[in-house]
């Protein structure tokens, strides 16, 4: 009777038992049942396996689900079918096989737990019971569109059961064995994460030890077939050698198989394309195009494995990756890429996640509006450089960037106090080197044209050589910047009042006037206090003339409707001299006037040019969102796994229709 702790599966959830045919010529397929559930089988009066359903059938046996009565177990047996125990060399592969399989021990190969003959005298050996979906199915499954599938075996998920794959078969060339009929029906993908390869039955034994190959039976010949009659393999899988040899040992050809494999992974489609066997066999022969991109561009697969597919299923073994091992390592760099390209898009997710998070925080009890900028910008820029196909990155990035908030930070605060001052002592020295030049000049072509009062003359030099003192002091002494600068100004106005005394007090001191005032209102440093300096100089040099208007001093000037007459007291006004030192004067104002603003007009397209590429460089690190050149990138990264479709073109042979292992005479080449 069946232990409680045993539990039965239904038939229906084994979905792939162990189906391994000594000569590879035939699929299991449901159909008669030899033995009888219930019947037992096992050499001792015990009846050790109590057998129930069939799972299979294929060319040398029948494969059934079976109780261990001994180990309370449900198992997996192969029982050679009737009639063939007579004949040798069947029953040879048979038990070869079994020996073969036992003797490669390996998770990801099915182990053999017995060998035995019933009470009939058939010979039958026992495996571990596996269960799961084999890929052939899961990759029609996913073709076809179904959801499920595609939700549980993502390409990652299949190209991780590939490399497992490939390291049991390395294990087995490793052991002198090649396997000869890879092809996704005969791997198996477990439902606990299990890998299985399948179907040993035509294995080539040539590079094991001469005394395990004797206990294996050696390698059984096909019977009743030729080399040139029979293929050994499956059509579209196995390697072009292998139809002009079919008994060649030779790694690389399972190199080519799995080659093979791994396009229809990343396709969904056959590499070789064939309305039947004998088209499917000349295009291996021929060979074909195995660049995934190219063969299905609707499935975006990703580009590094167009070389690997490539180079693994070349018409020339020598083109091929020299072992299966090298085949692993390959694909595995590849995937290894992908799996950091995943987890850095997930961090770079994450970190826009909390840059959106610190932006609906500001403004609140939470965050000032300033510091969730600042927070928010660090961790887009983060999410950017994680992730720089992320268009929604780029566009937060380049939102914070080129939007600046409503309050400045304390940050910005200080450098701007900073600049402030770097233009004050530039504007300050600016106007003290024009008002020293303009002192000099100024007081060279009076003394040229000759001096009638010195006390005159000192009333405009004086107060203009002190506002040059405090100007420059203004950045001397600390905190003291606004009273020199107002102090300067008062003495400038003095100046201009006396520069009345030149040629009256409409002419010279709007000129001076003039100078002061655009050399003033460059200098931002003052903020509002350039009024209060500019008014001081006009007061300073419109006082002299409404005295006179109103009668508090004698005009200087003389109008009798026809001439004006300037009688100033302190120069005199020679003849020639005169003239010249009028005009030289006048000159001279406007020059200083356009140097003055030459200089802080450079000096402002500086900053405006150094601004402006700070600007450029931010765009370029963080361009727009609807940039075209962008919109013309894919946003997936060249390594990540492409969704697989649901369709396939209606001419390609699907994976799911087998090709017989076998094919009828062929004619010569």
């Amino acid at each position: 009777m069946e232990p409680d702790n045993i539990r039965r599966r239904p038939a229906a959830e084994t979905t792939a038992a162990i189906e391994s045919s000594g000569t590879g010529w035939g699929v299991m397929e449901p159909g008669p049942v030899a033995l009888q559930p219930g019947a037992g089988l096992g050499s001792d009066a015990a009846r050790r396996y109590e057998v129930s359903e069939l799972l299979g059938r294929g060319g040398m046996g029948e494969v059934h689900l079976a109780f261990d009565e001994r180990v309370g177990r449900d198992v997996a047996l192969k029982v050679l079918s009737q009639g063939l125990g007579e004949r040798s060399a069947m029953r040879a592969s048979f038990l070869r096989e079994a020996r073969l399989q036992g003797i490669l021990d390996h998770p990801g190969i099915v182990p053999v737990h017995d060998v035995d003959r019933d009470r009939e005298g058939r010979d039958f050996f026992v495996m571990k019971r596996v269960v799961g979906t084999t890929l052939e199915e899961v990759v029609r499954r996913i073709r076809e569109g179904d959801a499920s599938y595609s939700e549980k075996f993502p390409l990652r998920r299949l190209l991780s059961a590939y490399l497992q794959v490939c390291l049991t078969v390395d294990y087995a060339h490793s052991r002198g064995v090649v396997h000869r009929d890879l092809k996704p029906h005969n791997l198996m993908l477990g439902d606990f994460g299990e890998v299985f390869v399948l179907d040993w039955g035509i294995a080539t034994t040539g590079g094991v030890e001469p005394h395990v190959r004797m206990s294996l039976g050696g390698d059984a010949p096909l019977e009743s077939a030729t080399a040139a009659t029979y293929l050994v393999g499956t059509p579209g899988f196995m390697a072009p050698e292998q139809i002009d040899d079919p008994n060649l040992f030779e790694v690389r050809s399972d190199v080519y198989s799995l080659g093979a494999v791994l396009f229809g992974i990343l396709t969904l489609e056959r590499l070789h394309r064939g309305n039947n066997a004998f088209e499917v066999l000349e295009s291996t022969r021929r060979g074909t195009d195995a660049r995934p991109t190219v063969r299905a561009p609707d499935r975006d697969p990703p580009p590094e494995y167009d070389a690997i597919c490539a180079r693994a299923t070349a018409v020339d073994p020598a083109d091929r990756f020299p072992t299966v091992r090298a085949l692993h390592d390959a694909v595995a760099l590849v995937l290894d890429a992908d799996r950091d390209t995943r987890l850095r898009i997930e961090l770079a997710a994450e970190h826009l996640a909390d840059a959106e998070h610190a932006l609906s925080s500001s403004g609140g009890t939470e965050l000032s509006q300033s510091d969730a900028s600042r927070i928010a910008l660090r961790h887009a820029a983060r999410s950017l450089a994680l992730h720089p196909q992320s268009a929604d990155s780029a566009a937060l990035v380049s939102r914070l960037m080129m939007t600046p908030p409503e309050k400045a930070p304390p940050e910005v605060e200080r450098e701007m106090h900073e600049l402030k001052s770097e233009e004050e002592t530039r504007t300050t020295m600016a106007g003290a080197m024009l008002a020293l030049a303009m002192l000099a000049l100024t007081a060279a072509l009076l003394a040229w044209s000759g001096v009638l009062s010195l006390g005159a003359l000192a009333q405009m030099m004086v107060p203009l050589a002190f506002a040059i003192v405090f100007a420059v002091s203004a950045k001397l002494v600390s905190g003291g910047f606004y009273m020199s600068s107002l102090a300067a100004a008062v003495c400038i106005g003095v100046s201009a009042s006396g520069m009345a005394r030149v040629a009256g007090s409409l002419w010279f001191p709007a000129s001076y006037v003039f100078l002061y005032a655009c050399i003033t209102m460059w200098n931002h440093g003052l903020g509002r206090w350039r009024i209060a300096c500019i008014g001081v100089v006009m007061a300073g040099a419109w006082v002299p003339w409404v005295l006179e208007f109103v009668g508090a001093e004698p005009s200087q000037y003389l109008l009798d409707g026809e001439r004006v007459l300037i009688s100033p007291d302190m120069v005199a006004f020679l003849p020639f001299r005169t003239e010249v030192t009028f005009g030289l004067a006048q000159a001279l104002a406007l020059i200083l006037t356009l140097a003055a603003c030459l200089y802080f007009s450079r000096a402002n397209q500086e900053t405006q040019r150094r601004f402006q590429i700070m600007a450029w460089h931010l765009r370029s690190l963080a361009p727009d969102a609807g940039d075209d050149s962008r919109a013309s990138t894919s946003t997936r990264p060249a390594a990540l796994p492409p969704t697989l479709a649901p369709s396939a073109p209606a001419e390609v042979l699907p994976l799911s229709q087998e090709q017989p292992t076998t094919a009828p005479t062929r004619p010569d080449p």
